[in-house]
């Protein structure tokens, strides 16, 4: 039996109150918003332009570095993908970088740090695939059991399950061939990726173009399903910490790109703030929502943070 498409409803409401930060324009590539507070990705802007994890300080400017030690062995050292695992530590990817004079590879681990204890603890019992280590996005279990993540690739993307605490990597099945971000419900009910079904055998600038759906499938990657359909530009999806709600960051219109709500149950939308945005991170209560925009007028660095107020969004619909 063929699963219907949704009908792409879109409701019409007033965009939710949208605060800019005093962050100065920079390279920000990651958010996770943990109970201590909103970590963000920030690429130096002198060489070695490596990333850092830092916690936003209470003036809406980058503040304290989060105390991550080096690894041993390594020329210079890279922490990105920074992430709020369900038992509220911060995940990342760290890279030990060599390559530049050395010769050696470079390797990268997937990582979790205890802000409590300052300590370090591998979630995955080797270097990760290089594949998976540029520009993998991970969706992690509410037992910490099992991830799911992508793989990042723009023209071709493998989906994997991640076995945190072994070498265990096993790529999901899917005819689906570019996917771009996953995310795990709260409940751990369902996980939420939205891939482009029609991208396969097109060439570089038509397989870009191709039109993504937001999918839901079971825990173990059964029931699949398109929610919303025919979107372009994904650059973020989160569930809200309730399970209410996915953001997604797409363009439905062809020139507009904003962060959107999608109900998971009806697959209706409604645009929260309009905007050149990334990497949507929820307040662990749920009443905000921090994002990554870019200015594409603003020369050089062009990448600055907003918070939008989700606190009154049931009220509403």
């Amino acid at each position: 039996m063929t699963t219907p498409l949704p009908t792409n409803v879109e409701i019409t409401t007033t965009p939710v109150p949208l605060q800019r930060l005093a962050q100065p324009f920079g390279t920000y590539a990651g958010l996770a918003w943990l109970p201590q507070g909103l970590v963000v990705q920030s690429e130096a802007l002198t060489p070695p332009t490596i990333s850092r994890l830092y916690w936003l300080a209470p003036d809406g400017t980058l503040g304290d570095q989060i105390p991550i030690p080096d690894e041993q062995g390594c020329m210079f050292f890279e922490a990105r993908r920074p992430m709020r695992l369900p038992d509220s530590r911060l995940g990342f990817i760290g890279t030990c970088i060599n390559s530049i004079e050395s010769g050696l590879p470079d390797k990268s681990y997937l990582r979790a740090f205890d802000l409590n204890t300052n300590t370090i603890t591998p979630l995955l019992d080797s270097a990760m695939p290089t594949e998976n280590a540029g520009g993998g996005i991970f969706a992690w279990a509410p037992d910490m059991q099992l991830a799911f993540a992508t793989d990042g690739g723009r023209l071709a993307t493998k989906l994997y399950w991640f076995t945190p605490g072994t070498r265990d990597i096993t790529k999901f099945p899917t005819r689906i061939p570019l996917a771009a971000y996953v995310d795990w419900s709260p409940d751990g009910s369902t996980i939420a990726w939205d891939g482009a079904p029609g991208s396969a055998n097109r060439g570089v600038t038509s397989a870009l173009s191709a039109p993504y759906n937001l999918y839901l499938m079971e825990p173990d990657g059964s029931n699949l399903r398109p929610i919303v359909t025919s979107y372009h530009n994904p650059a973020g999806l989160a569930w809200s910490p309730d399970g209410r709600w996915l953001v997604l960051i797409a363009n439905f219109d062809g020139h507009t790109d904003a962060a959107w709500l999608i109900d998971p149950q009806t697959g209706s939308r409604r645009m929260l703030a309009a905007g050149d945005f990334q990497w949507p991170a929820w307040s662990p209560d749920g009443s905000q929502l921090a994002l990554v925009a870019t200015d594409n007028r603003q020369f050089g660095p062009n990448c600055y943070l907003v918070i939008l107020d989700t606190s009154a969004l049931d009220s509403t619909e």
